[in-house]
């Protein structure tokens, strides 16, 4: 099943080679043995390590290589570390990089910034692709940011697989939001000077202006504050569910119902409007949900809030949807979606199959630099081994989790 698809969608990049996928056409694969994952290697001026998440390190290098080892794409560009608690605790970092110009790498549209994610947490290394896959592939957001794995090497020491990326911003081939649109994320962690943000009556988390740059009280600034607390009034006024009105005058629904289930399905920690909510206005338009962002801890990848438990609703608890969920309208086309998702879950296993079989011939690296999967001096047996079964589980739990949400959902 592949929803409205538009222009973007056959950019879908898996461990770097574009196909359009549809999982219901098993013809449409290639054999996971046929699927290479580039290496990326990043050079910083004198070996500098990189250890600000803060501050780049200016003409750095990166070089990536296509399957045969001959050079594809070299260009300076500027590096620097990423993340929260990833950044601080975990060994194996995440990065963010950035070029002077717009660069079409691992053959995605150009944009000048890209990220590294390191999945350290992350023992099947697959959480992150499988959310992205339920939202580019199944679901009807308008973007889903696309990421390809990769053997990725920084001055010289090898850090294992990675996924390289897009990182949200507004632009035609990202979040398309118009010239003079805008980008913003509900974020906790908005704390750095050059963050721009407002709060409104409900949100506990400050309201991000990510994309573009504004200033404190200029216009661009009031009139994002301003749509958004009205939005957000006319969500809890005494008539929200009308039509001409109420919050759907403001809020472009079907964003909100697809951002929900990709959210819940994965029972994604920090969507309960905590950090990484993304959302983007059009002027002129309504305030949609998303992109998705950030799954380090869902499908029971972390035991905080008991969201290693595959029943409970979590999502359905953030601020704004408590309210969306008075509404009978709003709960039809919510359980409607999830039927279809439900349906076709199917494909999720199978594209996690596929992803893990294409991972095979690296896990022994990986496990060899960061040890997460088994013993670091355990051979490819033990690895693969372990490693199947940790994919075994995740798959497991999904399927625990939508049978879980079929008997909630539809009881509604």
């Amino acid at each position: 099943m592949m929803n409205k698809l538009n222009s973007l969608r056959p950019f879908r990049a898996f461990a770097l080679l574009l196909l359009t996928v549809s999982c219901s056409n098993e013809n449409s694969l290639p054999s996971p043995t046929e699927v290479s994952i580039q290496k990326i290697i990043i050079n910083t001026p004198n070996e500098q390590p990189v250890e600000s998440k803060e501050e780049y390190i200016e003409n750095s290098l990166m070089t990536i290589f296509d399957e045969y080892g001959d050079i594809e794409f070299s260009k300076t560009m500027k590096i620097k570390g990423r993340g929260n608690m990833n950044w601080f605790e975990a060994k194996k970092k995440a990065y963010a990089v950035k070029f002077a110009e717009k660069e079409s790498i691992l053959g995605l549209p150009e944009g000048k910034s890209w990220v590294l994610l390191g999945n350290y947490y992350d023992k099947t290394l697959l959480r992150t692709d499988v959310a992205l896959y339920i939202s580019e592939q199944m679901s009807k957001l308008e973007y889903t940011p696309r990421f390809g794995f990769v053997l990725f090497e920084l001055n010289g020491n090898p850090q294992g697989i990675y996924q390289l990326g897009e990182k949200p911003r507004i632009s035609k081939h990202r979040v398309n939001a118009g010239n003079d649109g805008f980008l913003l994320e509900i974020d906790a962690k908005a704390y750095a000077d050059d963050d721009i943000t407002f709060t409104t009556p409900h949100l506990a988390q400050p309201v991000n202006i990510k994309d573009p740059d504004v200033e404190m009280d200029d216009e661009n600034y009031n009139y994002v504050k301003e749509f958004v607390r009205t939005a957000e009034a006319a969500l809890y006024s005494d008539d929200f569910t009308d039509e001409e009105e109420g919050y759907r005058k403001y809020m472009d629904i079907d964003s909100f119902v697809e951002w929900y289930l990709v959210n819940e399905i994965a029972k994604n920690n920090d969507a309960i409007f905590y950090t990484s909510c993304y959302m983007s206005l059009e002027r002129g338009g309504k305030l949609k949900m998303g992109p998705v962002w950030d799954f380090d801890w869902a499908f029971g990848g972390t035991t905080l809030n008991d969201n290693h438990l595959p029943e409970g609703f979590w999502v359905k608890y953030a601020t704004w949807y408590g309210r969306l969920f008075e509404d009978p309208a709003f709960v039809a086309q919510v359980k409607r979606r999830f039927n279809e998702l439900y349906t076709d879950r199917q494909q999720i296993y199978d594209h996690i199959d596929f992803m893990n079989a294409a991972l095979y011939k690296y896990l022994l690296e990986e496990n060899r630099i960061w040890g997460r999967i088994s013993p670091k001096e355990a051979e490819i047996e033990e690895v693969s081994g372990s490693h199947q079964e940790k994919v075994d589980a995740l798959k497991a739990w999904i399927e625990t989790r939508f049978q879980w949400l079929n008997g909630q959902l539809n009881a509604l």
